[in-house]
């Protein structure tokens, strides 16, 4: 397999499922084969969750024990999970989402009947 990312510069890692879907270029080398050329297109630029707080909607006090679980729409199965604190997270581009905020001691956000979808960023 073959990939290529840069988080900062705001293209996901692909080596998570969750941002390749499984959609890598594969190349393969055998004794009569020893070279291949490869050509990887960066998909576009991810879009940007910031995580600012998860805060308890009666005390106002921050939650740093919540965590936070994003899924593909198409394919809930590819998912990523992530603490509150971590402040930024990288949202793959032309993909729909679902949020899920869960802390020890809480109901999950939002409630398990109701879906809480960011539509994919073009």
């Amino acid at each position: 397999m073959v990939l290529a990312g840069n988080e900062s510069s705001g293209y996901p890692d692909p080596k998570l499922a969750f941002y390749s879907n499984f959609d890598v270029p594969t190349v393969t080398l055998a004794p009569a084969f020893p070279n291949a050329s490869v050509t990887i297109k960066l998909p576009p630029k991810g879009g940007v969750l910031e995580i600012v707080a998860v805060l308890d909607a009666v005390t106002k006090r921050k939650i740093d024990s919540a965590s936070i679980i994003l899924r593909r729409v198409s394919n809930p199965t590819l998912f990523i999970s992530t603490s509150a604190t971590t402040g930024r997270i990288l949202i793959p581009s032309l993909t729909d989402v679902t949020i899920e905020v869960t802390a020890p001691g809480y109901r999950s956000w939002p409630e398990p009947d109701q879906a809480a979808t960011m539509v994919g960023f073009d």
